[in-house]
C-alpha cells in the first residue's frame, strides 16, 4: 500500500478498534469526486477532514458509496460496530482501493 501520492498526500485511515489494519490510506484521487458526500455526512472538506487524522473504514465507505452512515449501517450509530464488522469494512475498503488502483493504471 503507498503511503504517499506524487500529486499529494493520500487521506489516513483510522485503525479504530481492529487487531490488524489493513488499510492505512486511500489515494487522494480516489475520494476528490466524493468531497460534497463528505461535507454532507461530516460538515468538513475532505481537506479538514485529513488535518484531523482522517476517517475509518466504515466513513470512508460511506463517502464513496454517497450514503449517510445511517443508510450504510442502520441501527449502529449508538451501539457502533464490532471489531469482526469493522475488520469486514477494512477489507471491503482494501479491495475497493484495489479496483481503483487497477482502474488507473496505479
Amino acid at each position: 500500500m503507498r503511503i504517499m501520492n506524487t500529486s499529494a498526500l493520500d487521506f489516513k485511515i483510522r485503525a479504530g478498534k481492529v487487531r490488524t489494519t489493513i488499510v492505512k490510506d486511500v489515494p487522494w484521487a480516489m475520494l476528490e469526486a466524493c468531497e460534497r458526500r463528505a461535507q454532507r455526512n461530516h460538515g468538513q472538506s475532505l481537506e479538514r477532514l485529513a488535518e484531523r487524522g482522517g476517517l475509518d473504514a466504515g466513513e470512508t465507505l460511506c463517502i464513496l458509496d454517497d450514503k449517510s452512515w445511517d443508510e450504510a449501517y442502520p441501527g449502529t450509530a449508538t451501539s457502533g460496530l464490532s471489531v469482526d464488522d469493522e475488520e469486514t469494512l477494512h477489507i471491503r475498503l482494501a479491495a475497493r482501493i484495489a479496483a481503483w488502483e487497477k482502474e488507473h493504471r496505479l
